[in-house]
């Protein structure tokens, strides 16, 4: 039986590894392009190059959103810049649209847009390239995390399936909001919150239709599902990433360490 509780407490679980499978990932990423071209700067391009796709949908995430919103826009940008503070530099930015100012509220929703939209496409990826469609009856939580890590052999059985994973890869690797959209954590924090609502509520605290019921567990199904699947997939790229650069490091007889 799919039990809603369980559903929101393992979507926790699998965000927080998530957050370090993606950095670690990211990290041993840009340190491969430092050794094969050279610099800092040239590797820097080498991410945004891997990235695009995802950077892309980022980016025309809070553009659309604030289009949606009323809010107005400007300027829409990609590739990397660097953005520098008091003469040090704070941060690279993979691309940007300008946005007009507006409500707190407004700029919440823009600011985590790509992580909203960044689960849709996951979702959309995975069932149109490896046919994995959400089922009309939910499975419990834990059989669909299971299923989604004991399966993935056949995710290589599909047709162009290095194509599909490459696309997960990079939208999951660019959906989080940068660190110029940190007014999006409230609108993720909310998220998150009127999840944990809606479990008091079907809990028994009020009555709620079985309809409503069966759409909830639907939803967090589908979350479950692009969570797991986007989890499983850094975890294998992030693993031949750190083979490449352990074995490019020992031909060259180089390490890459970032402060």
């Amino acid at each position: 039986m799919f039990d809603v509780f369980t559903a929101v407490l393992w979507l926790a679980l699998i965000y927080l590894p998530g957050v370090v499978v993606k950095r670690w990932g990211m990290f041993h990423l840009h340190a491969v392009g430092v050794l094969l071209l050279g610099n800092d700067y040239r590797a820097i391009w080498l991410r945004f190059l891997v990235l695009a796709p995802g950077i892309l949908l980022h980016e025309a995430s809070h553009w659309l959103t604030a289009k949606l919103l009323l809010v107005p826009t400007g300027k829409f940008s990609l590739g990397p810049s660097r953005i520098v503070s008091r003469g040090r530099q704070v941060q690279v930015v993979m691309g940007s649209v300008m946005v007009g100012r507006s409500d707190a509220f407004r700029s919440s929703l823009i600011g985590a847009a790509p992580f909203f939209f960044g689960t849709l496409a996951i979702v959309l990826l995975a069932n149109r390239g490896f046919g994995q469609a959400i089922g009309a009856v939910p499975p419990p939580p834990t059989t669909r995390i299971i299923g989604v890590f004991t399966h993935l052999s056949t995710l290589f059985q599909v047709k162009d399936a290095w194509f599909w994973l490459y696309l997960v890869f990079s939208v999951s690797n660019s959906l989080m909001p940068s660190e110029s959209d940190r007014r999006g954590w409230f609108a993720v924090t909310m998220y998150l919150l009127v999840l944990a609502a809606v479990v008091v509520l079907v809990q028994g605290t009020l009555q709620v239709t079985p309809e409503m019921i069966t759409w909830l567990q639907r939803g967090l199904d589908v979350l479950l599902f692009a969570f797991s699947l986007t989890l499983a997939v850094d975890i294998m790229v992030g693993v031949v990433v750190y083979i490449l650069y352990q074995l490019i490091s020992r031909v060259r007889g180089q390490r890459v360490y970032f402060r």
